[in-house]
């Protein structure tokens, strides 16, 4: 597995999928919501674009850099994601 740094192109907030982050569930206040983002990220000058449902437990916007994990055989196939901010 190798490491490449990307951006984020395209970032949409996934209002049906609500993740409580208190004990108990009082208001929308203590939720958060995991983002559709479109990820661009270069491997021995080929681009790859690719769409992963991510959960960083904060806001995100297009052009965040973020660290993307990927199999060194494939490198169109993404492993893990890593905000880096």
């Amino acid at each position: 597995m190798e490491n490449v740094e990307g951006i984020i192109i395209k970032a949409k907030k996934i209002w049906l999928i609500k993740i409580n982050k208190g004990l108990i569930r009082i208001s929308n206040l203590y939720s958060s919501y995991p983002y559709l983002i479109k990820v661009r990220y270069n491997v021995d000058n080929n681009y790859y674009e690719k769409n992963k449902i991510v959960y960083f437990g904060e806001d995100i916007s297009i052009n965040d850099k973020v660290i993307i994990t990927y199999l060194k055989e494939k490198p169109n196939k993404i492993v893990k994601i890593v905000l880096g901010r």
